[in-house]
């Protein structure tokens, strides 16, 4: 699996050939077909355990009063794994895998963004969110974050620069109250 997320993140899942996933896993090609069917499920499996990462790193960030910052703590926390895991950045984020993506690769997907909601609806009932749509406030928070993620994964910005802190105050900035 860690050699398919390097591949499908590096030539693409269209280029990733499954002889190349079985050289880059040390395996023979035949090994991969005892464990996932295709190339497709193996993406797909890849790609939930990915989400899965960031959906944890969410779940363990301390649960503070302020919305504002419990996004930063995520922010920060997403920036570290950016930091030691690009190609997982690269995955959830960069890589146009949507369309190959199961049902349950989707519902994964689904359920990180719903507690991103769920972090800032709690945000409006506070006070702190202004008005407007939680799943909207989300999406713009998700893909502004996704920016600095995909510019350290590509270590484009190093993580201690001021354009990282930025744009996480910049994804606050759109929605406060």
């Amino acid at each position: 699996m860690r050699g398919a997320l390097e591949l499908f993140t590096t030539l693409g899942y269209h280029g990733s050939t499954t002889p190349q996933l079985a050289q880059r896993a040390g395996i023979a090609e035949g090994t991969i077909y005892r464990h996932f069917p295709g190339k497709q499920q193996l993406l797909n499996e890849v790609y939930r355990v990915a989400v899965t990462t960031f959906t944890r790193l969410l779940r363990e960030t301390p649960r503070t009063p302020d919305c504002q910052e419990r996004l930063d703590l995520i922010a920060r926390s997403w920036r570290d794994l950016a930091v030691r895991e690009p190609a997982v950045v690269r995955l959830v984020f960069v890589a146009r895998v949507r369309s190959l993506l199961d049902q349950k690769s989707r519902d994964a997907w689904t359920e990180l963004r719903n507690e991103v909601e769920s972090i800032i609806a709690s945000g409006k009932g506070a006070g702190q969110v202004r008005p407007g749509p939680a799943e909207l406030w989300a999406d713009i928070w998700l893909q502004l974050v996704a920016l600095m993620l995909e510019r350290i994964a590509s270590k484009e910005w190093q993580p201690d620069q001021s354009s990282t802190q930025q744009v996480i105050d910049s994804a606050w900035m759109t929605m406060k109250q």
